[in-house]
């Protein structure tokens, strides 16, 4: 989330506003208070909530984060954030680099791109694009996948034919080629270091 979203965050359900819904663990995002004028849904982690409900609630207002002395939800947390970006070390951290942190994240555990995107409450794939880092095990794993299949079988082959084709008879062909291809790297194999 954004931090112009937390921010308005509020502990219960209003009229063009965030709130939380810890009955149904789930963050709610208003259009009006998005930077794509679109509402989404956002699904709360158990830890999330736990930690969401550990904070105290303030008797004068329905926002979680709020600033008794200005009297309106928290417009910033700068000082708060670079002191527990000291504590941890880290160096020109900014806050957006946690929404950052989190798409990656999600990417490198596998969560498909437009999940991703839904939950960064993107409009378009491509800005989801610049947080698919793909590192060379993300690649390796992909291609192990599909490579588990080989020796496949009937049902694992996918193909095109269209309406007039005997999809059984495409199906057995695919499968008997995909049968055979262990002899035919071998016999590649052979021909190549035969010549060598």
């Amino acid at each position: 989330m954004r931090w112009s979203e937390i921010a308005n965050l509020k502990w219960r359900r209003a009229p063009e506003s965030n709130y939380v819904d810890l009955e149904h663990d789930m963050i709610f995002i208003h259009e009006s208070l998005t930077k794509s004028k679109k509402s989404r849904w956002i699904p709360l982690n158990e830890f999330v909530k736990q930690e969401l409900m550990k904070m105290p609630r303030q008797k004068a207002t329905d926002y979680i984060f709020f600033n008794p002395k200005t009297n309106k939800p928290q417009g910033s947390m700068k000082n708060a954030y670079q002191r527990a970006v000291v504590k941890a070390k880290l160096k020109d951290f900014h806050f957006h680099g946690l929404r950052h942190t989190f798409a990656s994240q999600l990417v490198r555990d596998g969560v498909d791109l437009y999940v991703v995107q839904k939950l960064l409450g993107h409009t378009s794939p491509v800005m989801t694009q610049r947080y698919a880092h793909l590192s060379a095990d993300v690649l390796k794993n992909a291609i192990q996948k599909i490579g588990r299949k080989i020796p496949g079988k009937k049902e694992d082959v996918m193909y095109n034919v269209d309406s007039e084709t005997n999809t059984g008879e495409v199906a057995e062909k695919n499968s008997t080629f995909l049968a055979h291809l262990p002899d035919l790297r071998e016999r590649y194999d052979n021909r190549v270091y035969a010549n060598n």
